[in-house]
């Protein structure tokens, strides 16, 4: 089985229910694939969001620097 057919399932036990003087529990199966799949899209997202934020981060400091050299080159001509 590939991972893209796998579902997800959450279960739900509810509190004791009650029904003709008796006491019992329901279950119900929820599928939350969709859920996990939109937590995951969202996580990616973040997760490029700050890989990208730190690469220009750590890019602005030397091309700054390269800008600010060529400046002053060029105003000692």
């Amino acid at each position: 089985m590939k991972d893209e057919d796998q579902c997800f399932f959450a279960l739900q036990v509810v509190e004791n229910m009650r029904m003709n003087d008796r006491v019992s529990k329901m279950i119900q199966f929820i599928d939350i694939s969709k859920n996990v799949q939109y937590d995951d899209a969202i996580q990616q997202k973040q997760f490029a969001a700050m890989i990208n934020a730190t690469v220009s981060h750590e890019m602005r400091g030397p091309i700054g620097s390269i800008q600010q050299n060529v400046a002053v080159q060029e105003r000692q001509i």
